[in-house]
């Protein structure tokens, strides 16, 4: 279900282009940056961007990575929430991950935004919680161990010991490496 939403907005980045989707379905829109900056590896900064919203109540904006700059540079978003009630400059905090410094050049498309409706629930104090078949476990609790998994149209069971399916490929920088060897 498509559902549109107008957002007025400001833009105070002179000779940039306003924010656009880049494709017809496209699930966020492009915020570029409107500043020039180096972010050396391991570093985080915050990217100003010139753009400053009023998203209507019940909406949430996201701020999340592009693809490309995470893929091929490393570079990654963070702490991306826009409450409704913002009404300040949207900044962008990048952090570097890659092992090379990276420039973000002014008009540069850093991140993506996207618009969605969100609940606002009602905090109930209680004294027990409901039980539930998964309880306190997290952080990789459920792991591979037991799992069957599919590899080339192939059923596989993981086996102790490997935490991974048997036989998966790791791909790391072009190398190949197996992980479990009882395929």
């Amino acid at each position: 279900m498509k559902q549109k939403v107008i957002l007025p907005y400001q833009f105070d980045a002179e000779g940039l282009e306003p924010p656009s989707y880049a494709h017809q379905g496209d699930a966020g829109f492009d915020l570029r940056a409107a500043g020039e900056l180096v972010i050396e590896p391991g570093a985080r900064k915050l990217t100003p961007t010139g753009l400053r919203l009023a998203i209507p109540q019940g909406f949430v904006g996201l701020v999340w990575d592009r693809s490309g700059l995470a893929a091929k540079h490393g570079v990654h978003c963070l702490a991306g929430v826009i409450d409704s009630g913002y009404r300040g400059e949207v900044k962008v905090v990048l952090q570097n991950l890659g092992s090379e410094p990276f420039t973000v050049e002014r008009g540069m498309r850093i991140a993506q935004l996207l618009v969605q409706p969100v609940a606002q629930a009602e905090l109930v104090r209680v004294e027990n919680l409901e039980e539930s078949a998964r309880g306190e476990g997290g952080f990789g609790s459920t792991g591979l161990q037991g799992k069957i998994f599919y590899r080339w149209g192939i059923r596989h069971k993981s086996s102790g010991g490997c935490n991974y399916p048997p036989g998966l490929l790791l791909f790391n920088s072009g190398i190949n490496r197996r992980l479990c060897h009882n395929l």
